[in-house]
């Protein structure tokens, strides 16, 4: 992007998750690079020593990442509280990932990542998701498909891809990197990935001749006599993976509107919808409408076509700073606004009436 930049380029990025999209326009991740040099000439005030439940000891601030990922997330968590109880206080102790992280900045340069996140969001035009933006002179496209269609589009995509093979990749990817391993856990890493996790009671009943069985029925269409029970486990999955692609695609919504429009407080350049509902109309409603917008982007002008309105969302009158604990659920959680939706959430009521009647 900064190479574009320097030669008189215009980057134009397409695609590409939300959380990347964000990284590239605004300052939120922590810049690793100016602190390296403190890596080994660093002196350490203390070693913090734990045991977890197996009674093993650990020094943590002298392990690497990967030893880290071996250590119990509660631990690790406990770890962090002590040497940074702000970033602590705003991390669940199961978010294994961003513990080891801020753990990682403390031990490489000495600084919180706390501190580190405090001075880029103090920063002109910073906010309470991040630093200011990278760069100045942004436009933002957001093609936009209403739900109902895109549903069905998202299932053509699905069919499509057990037609093009979709069965022989997670068969291979499961025989080689999955199963030669005895301790599966489904929940974490690759193995959570939307179009393989759903595959899983499949991959585990059946083996590679079934799916040679089954293409052949599918390719055909047709079946002779009863339809096999692997089949018809199949048929299960594909729905379970059509089901979580719609959710995310709702999820991704979810996520322009209160990361991009429903944060006043953040720095975000104009946005404009534009509507893929109708191939047919593409000329105009997408083409006609980008061209308008870049050219008056361009030539300094306001454009005909007005960007999405900033709304305030919800989230905005809340802090994000604070860890609360429900003792009635067991549970955890960051940022007032989740810790007030918890309290009036039926499944809380439930459970503390329930405790309630057992104590009388």
């Amino acid at each position: 992007m900064n190479d574009l930049l320097s030669r008189n380029k215009m980057p134009i990025i397409v695609g590409g998750t939300n959380y990347y999209i964000e990284s590239l326009l605004w300052k939120v991740l922590v810049d690793s690079t100016s602190t390296t040099q403190l890596k080994h000439s660093m002196k350490r005030k203390f070693d913090y020593n734990e045991s977890d439940s197996d009674g093993q000891r650990h020094v943590i601030n002298s392990f690497t990442k990967e030893q880290m990922n071996t250590i119990e997330s509660k631990l690790l968590h406990e770890y962090l509280r002590h040497i940074d109880p702000v970033t602590a206080n705003k991390l669940h102790p199961n978010n294994k990932r961003r513990i080891i992280r801020a753990i990682e900045i403390y031990n490489a340069s000495g600084k919180l990542m706390s501190s580190v996140l405090h001075e880029q969001r103090t920063q002109d035009g910073g906010s309470n998701l991040g630093g200011p933006l990278r760069y100045k002179n942004i436009l933002l496209f957001w093609l936009h498909c209403e739900q109902e269609v895109l549903n069905k589009r998202l299932d053509a995509r699905v069919d499509s891809m057990v037609e093009s093979g979709l069965l022989d990749e997670i068969r291979e990817f499961h025989e080689n990197f999955v199963k030669p391993y005895g301790d599966r856990d489904y929940t974490k890493g690759i193995l959570q990935t939307i179009g393989f996790k759903e595959f899983i009671p499949y991959l585990e009943k059946f083996d590679s001749d079934e799916d040679k069985m089954i293409s052949l029925i599918m390719k055909n269409k047709e079946t002779s006599g009863e339809i096999p029970e692997s089949l018809n486990l199949l048929n299960e999955c594909l729905d379970q993976l059509k089901l979580a692609t719609i959710r995310y695609s709702k999820n991704q919504n979810k996520w322009v509107k209160n990361r991009f429009l429903g944060n006043l407080r953040r720095d975000v350049p104009p946005l404009y919808k534009l509507d893929t509902t109708d191939p047919s109309k593409w000329q105009e409603d997408i083409f006609e409408r980008a061209v308008e917008i870049i050219q008056a982007f361009i030539e300094d002008r306001p454009s005909k076509i007005e960007p999405e309105k900033r709304i305030p969302g919800s989230k905005d009158e809340y802090s994000d700073e604070t860890t609360n604990m429900c003792i009635i659920c067991d549970r955890v959680f960051i940022g007032e606004y989740q810790w007030r939706i918890h309290n009036k959430s039926n499944k809380h009521k439930k459970i503390l009436s329930k405790k309630k009647q057992f104590i009388e």
